[in-house]
């Protein structure tokens, strides 16, 4: 029979402890379902979206960034991260996609980059509650766009 220490002791208790509260966390995530899996993702990309817009609010007031730089930048970093996602997941950029979907995927990249653009402006002229605000209203928008472009 081996004899441990009182502190050896414990320590195997911690480390048994965050074991089980890992798979405890990780149970209760793989137990919800997609829906409200997709409700906690739109909270953290409201709170994401809501310290970006702050942070942009202050390069651009404090720190003198330009509009443009702001876009580059993020434009930048979408692309690396997304080349890296592409690369870990083994896809081709080109290949994997089909070509009847090509032009609709660009067209999204598009709208989305003069989208972006465009909130970035607004966080520039206007105070950032009103962008927000108004940024916010993108359900409603969506629901009027598709009664007048229905497909």
């Amino acid at each position: 029979m081996e004899i441990i220490s009182a502190e050896q002791s414990y320590k195997n208790e911690v480390d048994d402890m965050d074991v089980n509260e890992f798979s405890a966390l990780s149970g209760w995530w793989s137990n919800l379902k997609p829906r409200h899996k997709a409700i906690i993702y739109i909270k953290l990309r409201t709170i994401f979206g809501a310290l970006y817009h702050g942070i942009a609010k202050e390069a651009m007031n404090g720190a003198s960034v330009m509009v443009m730089d702001l876009c580059f930048y993020r434009c930048l970093i979408n692309f690396i991260v997304a080349c890296m996602t592409v690369t870990v997941n083994k896809k081709h950029l080109f290949k994997d996609l089909p070509s009847e979907h090509r032009k609709l995927v660009l067209l999204r990249c598009l709208m989305a980059t003069a989208g972006f653009t465009s909130i970035v402006y607004a966080i520039d002229n206007l105070p950032l509650f009103i962008t927000t605000t108004i940024f916010n209203t993108t359900p409603f928008w969506t629901g009027v766009n598709s009664l007048l472009f229905p497909g």
